[in-house]
């Protein structure tokens, strides 16, 4: 079972861990209720809080062709759960070998290799080979169990798959509501194909970092740099501000293309920042969602594909007017 571990505190003395296990996909309001209870508890019992992701995600390994949407990176897991104090965030690769382990090997390595004392885990977990261990099973083998009943909002369960159905539907409002902020995407500036620059519309090419984005449109966003010494680059090619500190305006395109006739259809996750001109390569963005334009539209030519880009960028100008 390969294993990356980010530290985010020093150990101070405590060795032993408490540790929330799931996918985390969205880290909503719900995760943070239990993630709040975790870190409670740890500073109680004189233990460090740790959380275990996996990646792939057990439906994207499972489901290969046709994965569900997903809400975060890994990458934006940990940066989060950092900042939400957790000391210790752990991620198991999901593989054949980890598919195959027992229940006993997964126990065994959870104490031995991860010096695990309390696990939180929610009502439906289940692990080890056949999905033959669960809270009863843990229990038996020595751990605390804390359990972590669903958390309700307005009546309704706050799950992951809630916040992805708002977040195709453009549902913005909703999916805050679930998920304690508004919804963004953070990802570095990587090298394109460059045809938007012969569209006169240039784009930020942002990795995408997930098989498959819980998002598909053309969309008004905010762009701020992930990190603060970056926002100099950001901020001294001109752009249009945007409604949030050291932020421009922006017009997002996720989707897989298909107006570009002559290139496999893959994902792809691009910006354009009206009015700006700077080289953002290398730099990692965070782009935070307000309305959906529409969804991905297959011109018939690259003229209409062009002219329909400039009719986005004018209404996400307009929008960007409407707020002030």
């Amino acid at each position: 079972m390969l294993v990356h571990r980010f530290a985010s505190h020093s150990h101070t003395g405590r060795v032993k861990l408490a540790l929330a296990i799931g996918n985390f996909d969205g880290l909503h309001q719900g995760h943070r209720t239990i993630l709040k209870k975790l870190t409670d508890f740890t500073a109680a019992r004189d233990l460090r809080s740790a959380v275990m992701l996996f990646e792939p995600q057990p439906k994207e390994y499972f489901l290969p062709d046709n994965p569900p949407a997903r809400i975060q990176s890994w990458q934006e897991k940990v940066m989060m759960l950092q900042n939400l104090g957790i000391d210790e965030v752990i991620i198991a690769r999901f593989n054949p070998e980890f598919q195959h382990q027992s229940a006993q090997t997964f126990c065994r390595r959870l104490r031995d290799l991860h010096g695990v004392d309390a696990v939180f885990v929610g009502d439906d977990f289940r692990f080890g080979e056949n999905r033959v261990g669960d809270s009863e099973y843990l229990k038996k083998d020595g751990f605390e169990v804390i359990d972590t009943p669903s958390v309700l909002n307005l009546g309704e369960r706050v799950s992951s798959t809630l916040i992805r159905g708002a977040l195709a539907k453009g549902d913005f409002a909703q999916a805050k509501r679930f998920l304690g902020r508004d919804y963004s995407m953070s990802g570095r500036v990587i090298y394109g194909d460059q045809i938007g620059r012969t569209l006169d519309f240039p784009t930020a090419n942002i990795k995408l970092s997930r098989p498959k984005p819980a998002l598909h449109g053309v969309y008004a966003v905010d762009v701020q740099t992930l990190y603060a010494k970056d926002a100099p680059r950001l901020l001294s090619g001109g752009g249009i501000k945007g409604l949030l500190p050291s932020s421009l305006l922006g017009a997002a395109h996720i989707g897989t293309r298909p107006a570009i006739k002559n290139k496999k259809p893959e994902w792809r996750f691009e910006v354009n920042l009206p009015e700006f001109a700077a080289d953002l390569y290398g730099v990692k963005l965070r782009v935070t969602f307000y309305k959906l334009i529409h969804g991905e539209k297959d011109y018939e030519s690259l003229e209409l594909l062009k002219a329909g880009i400039d009719s986005d960028v004018k209404q996400i100008k307009q929008w960007r007017r409407d707020q002030s």
